[in-house]
């Protein structure tokens, strides 16, 4: 699949771009609360699709990049929920319901604020500046290893001359091993940043009266 450019720029390109966040972060968690409630699947249901109504109506966010983003979370939920009635499982359509209303509330708030202001937003809030590093942190791990994806894939299509992974799939075999590679480096990386920043495996909670 191939989501259109600038989708690193989404957040800061919509008409929701320059709302509070704190009203969007509101807004997300009530239906993401709706979606994951032991409510009958409607609900879940509901809440995915009046998130992507507001993301797609309201911020002016494209139909097809919301319909890319869902596609993986949609298609592994569907895996599971499949595996799941094969195996005489019950729920696997509630489960799919929530999987939809809860990636959609997440979307919302995703496509629609920048990720600094969720940043500053946390660090605001006392006991939420570790999880501020931590997501921080997270996401430039995802933005270096998204970068040297698509560095990748520009080099994989010129090396197999336009020819599809099923003709070639050594080229694109090599690709998924160096992308793996590359992914296990920047974790790393933010693992030794973490370590740095003090880090201990665990996001400190703050008792009464005591302060971060």
């Amino acid at each position: 699949m191939h989501l259109e450019p600038g989708l690193l720029l989404l957040p800061y390109n919509n008409r929701w771009a320059r709302k509070k966040v704190v009203h969007k972060a509101l807004l997300s968690g009530v239906l993401l609360g709706i979606a994951v409630a032991p409510l009958p699947p409607a609900a879940g249901i509901g809440a995915g699709v009046l998130a992507g109504a507001l993301a797609c109506g309201a911020a002016r966010i494209s139909l097809h990049t919301w319909l890319e983003l869902l596609f993986a979370p949609i298609l592994f939920a569907a895996t599971g929920a499949a595996v799941a009635a094969m195996g005489g499982g019950e729920g696997a359509v509630v489960a799919l319901a929530r999987v939809f209303g809860a990636a959609s509330a997440t979307l919302l708030l995703a496509t629609t604020t920048p990720v600094l202001d969720l940043v500053a937003l946390l660090q605001g809030r006392r006991g939420f500046r570790t999880l501020a590093e931590l997501f921080l942190l997270s996401y430039r791990a995802v933005v270096a290893v998204g970068e040297a994806g698509l560095a990748m894939v520009k080099a994989t299509r010129l090396r197999s001359l336009g020819q599809r992974w099923r003709t070639a799939p050594r080229v694109y075999g090599l690709f998924a091993g160096a992308l793996a590679v590359r992914a296990l480096e920047n974790a790393r990386r933010a693992e030794a940043g973490l370590a740095v920043r003090g880090f201990q495996g665990r996001v400190p909670l703050v008792g009464p009266g005591e302060t971060l």
